[in-house]
């Protein structure tokens, strides 16, 4: 039996600087699933997901977020297209055969709008949870002075700037986290994965990779064809949407099922947004039926 390390990190040079990868499975085979993480989080957070799958998966660090060395744009974010740009580019440089994408949340998004991209080496989408707005908010969202008024009002963005960035020790940020509603749901293990791999030293203790700034600027970035990218999907695809709907509306639950078919869209009874870090096995066993239904696993 092949011996399976519990992951290991690799860097993948971009035309502007490097994309981290962390590799979980069989890691000396070719890539079989490209996951992508959610705002603030980072590709090590969904260890527990991807440590049992039996294939050879790399869970990426989005520009701004983890160990990845990508300069962050000076102008308004107001799309997801620097980061569906970035996998692209991972993909057409790292990638040779047939894979299945994943991504929760802001991933999820990400890896929507890279499957229009990339759908020659794409077999099979695993969408979770990601953020879904009616299409004519897509015009607000694009213009500079609503852009500015939101990082300021919109909650998401708001509650984004107000963290701090540096903290004593790790032992300090866990303890502190643990007592935030936010992970109280989070399975052992998965807090000090985020923790692990998302902050880096500083003469002062610790600071997190992905600065408040950028998460509360990512939070803006919503003027993203959604729709269109869902109709892209391939065969073996399954979109799933959290019971507790902070992350979409009703009415673009009720599009999505109509672009894709209630047999393809799952509403989570009992999911939370975060549902990775709380159920990684029902994820896991979504990750695996789905390639063995694209035939990138077999059995």
């Amino acid at each position: 039996m092949t011996e399976i390390a519990p992951y290991e990190r690799r860097f993948y040079g971009l035309d502007d600087g490097e994309i981290s990868g962390l590799h979980f499975g069989q890691n000396h085979g070719p890539v079989k699933l490209i996951f992508l993480h959610a705002n603030g989080f980072n590709g090590l957070s969904y260890r527990r997901v991807l440590e049992s799958l039996p294939v050879h998966s790399v869970s990426l660090d989005l520009r701004g977020h983890g160990f990845s060395r990508l300069p962050l744009p000076s102008v308004p974010l107001v799309n997801f297209h620097i980061f569906r740009d970035d996998v692209t580019a991972f993909m057409r440089r790292y990638i040779d055969g047939p894979v299945m994408i994943a991504g929760h949340s802001l991933g999820g998004a990400v890896a929507l709008l890279a499957n229009q991209k990339n759908s020659s080496l794409i077999r099979s989408a695993l969408i979770l949870d990601p953020p879904t707005l009616p299409s004519i908010w897509r015009y607000f969202f694009r213009k500079p002075r609503v852009n500015q008024w939101l990082m300021e009002n919109f909650k998401y963005a708001k509650k984004a700037r107000s963290r701090n960035a540096i903290f004593p020790s790790h032992e300090f940020l866990k303890a502190h986290y643990a007592k935030k509603k936010l992970f109280q749901n989070f399975v052992p293990d998965m807090l000090a994965d985020y923790i692990e791999g998302g902050t880096r030293p500083h003469k002062d203790g610790i600071e997190l990779c992905c600065a408040p700034e950028w998460e509360a600027r990512v939070f803006l970035g919503h003027d993203n064809d959604i729709f269109g990218a869902a109709k892209a999907l391939p065969q073996h695809s399954r979109y799933i949407i959290a019971a507790e709907p902070f992350a979409s509306t009703p009415s673009t639950r009720l599009r999505i099922r109509m672009i894709l078919g209630k047999e393809r869209v799952e509403v989570g009874a009992g999911l939370r947004h975060l549902f990775p870090m709380e159920q990684p096995n029902f994820v896991a066993g979504h990750i695996t039926a789905l390639m063995k239904q694209s035939g990138l696993l077999s059995g």
